[in-house]
């Protein structure tokens, strides 16, 4: 489920009281194909962005000044009335295409403004998909050009770091828009450079003389617990963490090194398994945009199976 904390707040060009709403935490049940996550419960989505009643300044819940005490102390019903009367006003999409607007003339990065207008894209996909007007079709497909054109130059600038994930969203964002020969290029860029990744295991030679403070160390910053910690013990040299980068193998080397055990590390043979799925990830848009379809696709959240 979600959590929201409702709040009143002043609206920091013209001051006016604006229903604003902090997430707290939330559910995901699934996931689409350009990363947008469907909560249990409220969605976040919702409360993002917040309103002005009066001036119509849009921006985050942080950029109005929060007025003093709890909601609870006030009336809560005023809050949700007035915050839903605005969502009517001001759909999502709405909001995040004024956000996008007003960050550009301020000077953003073309980064915050892709992602800006991803999100827009994504607020035409709430509801039914079967209902949708035309309207919003197009509507989302021209926040998706906006979000690609946009994200394409965060990448050449460095703003976007080049991991595979942010390569896939760009080629996948083409393909939504149909632009299918671009999404099959940035796909393969993307299993290039998920294909390029290093990982490594630590092994574990001699835990030493202060092997307890090894022991405290080792479970306090893994998912090893005391038996996985005892059959490494009674195993050595045996291996004890992997799917590690290098900067990561390394902090354990010196940790370890420090306590005056001994370890080793050594390039592992196969990507993890988080990577594993963003391969197989990678691999099942690009069959869609081989066969020049431009549909969403939903994922399951937790095992990436596309349906």
């Amino acid at each position: 489920m979600t959590t929201i904390s409702p709040r009143f707040a002043a609206c920091r060009k013209c001051g006016t009281r604006t229903p604003v709403a902090f997430v707290g935490s939330t559910t995901i049940f699934r996931m689409d194909s350009d990363y947008r996550q469907w909560s249990m419960g409220y969605d976040p989505l919702y409360f993002a962005l917040s309103v002005c009643p009066k001036c119509n300044f849009v921006g985050r819940p942080d950029e109005f000044e929060s007025e003093q005490g709890d909601i609870k102390e006030d009336h809560p019903h005023q809050h949700w009335e007035e915050t839903e009367r605005l969502l009517k006003e001001y759909p999502i999409s709405r909001r995040f295409i004024s956000y996008a607007e007003r960050i550009e003339m301020e000077g953003a990065s073309e980064k915050d403004i892709g992602q800006a207008y991803l999100h827009a894209s994504w607020g035409e996909r709430l509801g039914s998909l079967k209902d949708r007007m035309k309207e919003s079709v197009k509507l989302e497909r021209k926040c998706q050009q906006n979000a690609v054109k946009y994200l394409f130059v965060a990448l050449q600038k460095g703003a976007l770091p080049p991991f595979a994930e942010n390569i896939y969203l760009i080629g996948e964002l083409h393909r939504r828009i149909g632009n299918f020969p671009e999404a099959i290029e940035y796909f393969d860029q993307a299993t290039k450079q998920l294909e390029k990744e290093k990982y490594y295991i630590l092994i574990l030679e001699d835990a030493g003389p202060h092997y307890d403070v090894v022991e405290v160390k080792v479970r306090a910053n893994s998912s090893i617990d005391k038996a996985e910690w005892q059959r490494v013990l009674k195993s050595i040299p045996c291996k004890m963490l992997g799917d590690l980068t290098f900067d990561k193998a390394q902090e354990w080397v010196n940790l370890l090194s420090d306590l005056k055990a001994s370890v080793s590390i050594k390039e592992q043979t196969e990507l993890p398994n988080d990577r594993k799925e963003v391969l197989s990830l990678i691999d099942k848009m690009k069959a869609f945009a081989i066969q020049d379809d431009s549909e969403n696709k939903t994922a399951d959240e937790k095992k990436k199976i596309f349906i």
